[in-house]
C-alpha cells in the first residue's frame, strides 16, 4: 500500500507518515522529516510514495466488500478498477459486515486485489445484523462527513442507506473498464507550466518535478548504482538522476492519452521509472514491447539505439494506395492535436506511440482507432465537429497555392 504524510492525524501532534488506512508509523517535528521517510519506506517496497494527505476529507464513498469488491477470495476487477478511480477524488470508507477476527485475512485479499481505500470498519456486534449495523456506522459518518455514494450489491444495505438519504450503486451496473485508456478528463493536462516540451528528450533532465518525487527518483540512482558497483555488473548498468527524470517526465505526459483505470499520473509515471531501471539492469525489457526509452540508455548497453524512437518504416503518406481509406495519424488512437510543433507545411503532433512529432496526413502500420469508435457497441459514439488542426493546415497550404497561381481550373 502508498504511504502518506499529514499534519492532520490526530494520532500525531506534528506531521505524521501514514499508511494508506491511516496507521500512523512516524510523528515527525518537520515535514521534511516527513517526507524522508515516506520516501524510505516506498523505495523498500518499490512503490511510489503517495504525497501530502488532508485527512480533513473530501465526500465520502462507501463500499461494501463481498460480493463488491470480493468474491472467492479473489477481486472483481471491473469494481476495484472502478472504484480505484474514485478513491483520487473522494475519501473510500469500507464497511463490511465481515468480524473483526477477519482483519487480517481482509487485508491480505484488499491488498492482492489491489483495492485503495481510506478507512474500514468490521462488524464489531456479530449479534447485529449486517444491515442495522452498516445503517449505523452509515448514520455516523453522516453525523461528521457528507457522503456521495453508497456501493453494495445487497438490496436491503441499499435500502438502508436510502433511507438516510445516500445515494446508492448497484455494483451489477457497473461496467468494465478498459485496461487501456485515455485518463480522466481533468487529468487530461497538454504541456506544463515548469517543463517546456521536448524537456524529456535528452539524458540531461533539465526537469522540475515535486520535492517527494525528486527525492525517490535520487534515492532510487543511488540504491541501484550501489547494487550494481557491488555486483561489479558493466558500466552501461548505471542510471543517472537525469535519465530518471526524462523517464519520469515521459510517463507522466504519456499517462493523458494511454493508462490502467485505477492507477494515478504519478503511480504511471513511477512504474516506467521501474521499467528502465529493469532494462538498465537486466540487457532487456521486462515487457518486449517497451522499446520507446532506448535512447536514454547507457550508449554502450546492448539495447541503446537513438533510432529506437525514429518512425517506423512504413510511416508514409496516408493517400499511398496501400494505406486502407480513412485511415490516417490525424485521425489515429495514440495522435495528439494538443501537442504540436512547427507550422504551416511543418506543422506536427505528437504520436504516443513512437515518441515522435508526425504529420497528420502521413500513416504507419501502427494505427488504431479512438477508444469510442471501439466501443460503438456500448454507446452512441459522440463525434467532434471540429476540424482536426492537420486538414486545416492542409486547407492552408492549399489556399496559398491557389494564391500563388498553382492551383486552379485546368491545372
Amino acid at each position: 500500500m502508498p504511504y502518506f504524510i499529514t499534519d492532520k492525524s490526530p494520532d500525531c501532534s506534528g506531521w505524521a507518515t501514514i499508511k494508506e488506512d491511516g496507521e500512523v508509523i512516524g510523528c515527525h517535528s518537520t515535514k521534511q522529516d516527513a517526507i524522508d521517510q515516506m520516501v524510505a519506506v516506498s523505495i523498500a517496497e518499490d512503490m511510489e510514495p503517495g504525497g501530502e494527505r488532508n485527512a480533513d476529507a473530501e465526500e465520502v464513498v462507501i463500499v461494501d466488500i463481498d460480493g463488491t469488491l470480493i468474491v472467492g477470495g479473489q477481486g472483481i476487477q471491473k469494481n476495484v478498477d472502478y472504484v480505484n478511480e474514485l478513491f483520487d477524488e473522494y475519501y473510500i470508507y469500507i464497511v463490511t459486515g465481515r468480524p473483526e477476527s477477519d482483519e487480517e485475512q481482509t487485508l491480505k485479499q484488499l491488498a492482492d486485489a489491489g483495492v485503495r481505500f481510506d478507512d474500514i470498519e468490521f462488524n464489531e456486534d456479530m449479534s447485529v445484523s449486517t444491515v442495522v449495523y452498516k445503517k449505523e456506522k452509515a448514520q455516523e459518518i453522516l453525523d461528521e462527513h457528507s457522503v456521495k455514494l453508497a456501493i453494495d450489491n445487497d438490496v436491503a444495505a441499499r435500502r438502508a442507506y436510502s433511507d438516510l438519504g445516500i445515494p446508492t450503486m448497484d455494483p451489477k451496473t457497473i461496467k468494465a473498464m478498459s485496461m487501456r485508456a485515455p485518463a480522466p478528463p481533468k487529468d487530461q493536462i497538454t504541456g506544463s507550466d515548469k517543463n517546456p516540451a521536448g524537456s524529456a528528450a535528452g539524458k540531461q533532465g533539465g526537469i522540475e518535478i515535486n520535492e517527494a518525487t525528486e527525492t525517490a527518483l535520487r534515492n532510487k540512482v543511488t540504491d541501484h548504482n550501489e547494487k550494481m558497483d557491488a555486483e561489479n555488473r558493466p558500466v552501461w548498468t548505471r542510471v543517472t538522476l537525469g535519465v530518471l527524470k526524462s523517464v519520469y517526465r515521459r510517463g507522466a505526459g504519456a499517462y493523458s492519452t494511454s493508462h490502467r483505470p485505477g492507477i494515478g499520473r504519478a503511480q504511471w509515471a513511477m512504474a516506467r521509472v521501474n521499467a528502465f531501471m529493469y532494462l538498465s539492469r537486466v540487457g532487456r525489457p521486462e515487457n518486449p514491447a517497451y522499446i520507446t526509452d532506448n535512447d536514454l540508455l547507457h550508449v554502450d548497453h546492448p539495447k541503446y539505439s537513438a533510432a529506437d524512437r525514429a518512425l517506423p518504416d512504413n510511416y508514409r503518406p496516408a493517400l499511398s494506395p496501400d494505406v486502407p481509406d480513412g485511415r490516417a495519424c490525424g485521425n489515429c488512437y495514440f495522435y495528439d492535436e494538443t501537442n504540436v510543433q512547427g507550422e504551416g507545411d511543418n506543422l506536427k503532433a505528437y504520436c504516443e506511440k513512437w515518441d515522435e512529432y508526425v504529420d497528420g496526413g502521413f500513416y504507419c502500420n501502427a494505427w488504431q482507432p479512438h477508444e469510442e469508435e471501439m466501443q460503438e457497441e456500448d454507446s452512441v459514439r459522440q463525434v467532434s465537429l471540429e476540424i482536426p488542426v492537420y486538414i486545416r493546415s492542409a486547407a492552408r497550404k492549399g489556399l496559398d497555392y491557389y494564391g500563388q497561381g498553382l492551383a486552379g481550373e485546368g491545372l
